[in-house]
């Protein structure tokens, strides 16, 4: 899975469903898989997938397509945008 990556600051951003994942790749996963158009990720209290839905599948970030995260601690929120299934 490939997708655009970004720390989510806004935490008041709403998410419509969740799930509990093991990794951020997973996360991005169920997104794909559940057609979800944006996903957070967090690791703390326990890893969780926030996923929101909507008519809007067309990517609007001109960020940087990658496959994972450095996390520089444990409480950050990853926001992901334009996933992708593949590795391209």
């Amino acid at each position: 899975m490939r997708f655009v990556a970004s720390e989510l600051t806004d935490l008041t951003t709403r998410f419509e469903a969740d799930a509990i994942v093991y990794s951020l790749q997973h996360c991005a996963k169920i997104c794909y898989e559940t057609g979800c158009t944006l996903a957070a990720f967090t690791r703390f209290p326990r890893p969780v997938c926030l996923m929101r839905y909507g008519n809007d599948t067309d990517c609007h970030s001109n960020g940087i397509s990658t496959t994972s995260w450095n996390f520089t601690n444990i409480q950050q929120v990853v926001k992901l945008d334009c996933i992708k299934c593949g590795m391209y």
